[in-house]
């Protein structure tokens, strides 16, 4: 009986450890599952960087960062700046060119559709409104600082240009006349030449654009029913911009007159 029952107390032992073996395998197996899932709890927070983390930025990373973009806003800047000051040159630039395109067309219209007032530039019977041009050696040509024209309504019509005091440019004046049997050739009072002085004439000088020279070629120099005569013009202009100290360009052109 005593062995019966040590067998039987030791196989009731061995089962108590086989189960209690069982049971730690499972408390085993449910602690490693709550530890599963407070770590996939976890995954998507954000954590503080620390300190050595890639994903900090160092104090030189930020000072070379900070260099590249102040370089990139610097090359912006010039180049808008550059782009800014060339279209302010350009508009200047198209104004002067204006103001000399309309100082040719001026004399241009004066002498189209016009003839040459030969009376004017006879050195014995003119009457000194002509003075700055003469014939030249060979009698083909008439050169100077002088146009003289007669309109078909019988007004003469003169363009010259004065020397300024310095000698470092010209001035050019414009007078519309009519004849006067007892006086001569008046400035036209219906033109709002009359009455002002040196004799008639007014200022065709603009403000962007000054004249350094010009002078007239006329061909034929004496009335010729061969043909008909025209008028070579020459102007130097300097014109002046706010941008620019000066620009230089020339304007010329060869105008047909009518012949009487």
């Amino acid at each position: 009986m005593t062995e019966k029952s040590n067998f039987i107390q030791n196989l009731q032992t061995g089962m108590n450890s086989i189960f209690y073996f069982k049971d730690f395998n499972k408390i085993m197996k449910i602690s490693s599952i709550k530890n599963w899932m407070k770590k996939s709890a976890h995954v998507h927070e954000l954590r503080p960087a620390k300190r050595g983390s890639a994903l900090a930025f160092t104090l030189i990373e930020l000072l070379v960062a900070m260099t590249v973009f102040g370089l990139f806003i610097a090359a912006l800047a010039g180049s808008y700046l550059f782009l800014t000051r060339a279209e302010r040159d350009t508009n200047e630039l198209r104004k002067v060119y204006s103001e000399g395109r309309f100082l040719m067309d001026e004399m241009i219209e004066t002498a189209r559709g016009s003839t040459i007032a030969y009376d004017c530039y006879n050195a014995v019977g003119g009457d000194g409104a002509c003075d700055g041009s003469s014939i030249d050696a060979l009698g083909e040509s008439i050169t100077g600082t002088v146009l003289a024209t007669i309109r078909p309504d019988g007004k003469r019509v003169i363009i010259k240009g004065e020397e300024c005091p310095d000698d470092s440019c010209y001035a050019l004046k414009k007078v519309v006349q009519e004849y006067d049997e007892l006086n001569g050739w008046l400035p036209s009072e219906s033109e709002g030449y009359y009455g002002s002085p040196d004799g008639g004439f007014q200022n065709l000088n603009l403000e962007k654009v000054e004249v350094e020279n010009i002078y007239f070629i006329i061909k034929p120099a004496l009335v010729s029913s061969a043909s008909s005569p025209y008028v070579q013009i020459y102007l130097s202009l300097e014109g002046v911009s706010q941008i620019r100290d000066s620009v230089d360009f020339d304007i010329q052109t060869t105008v047909s007159l009518r012949n009487y």
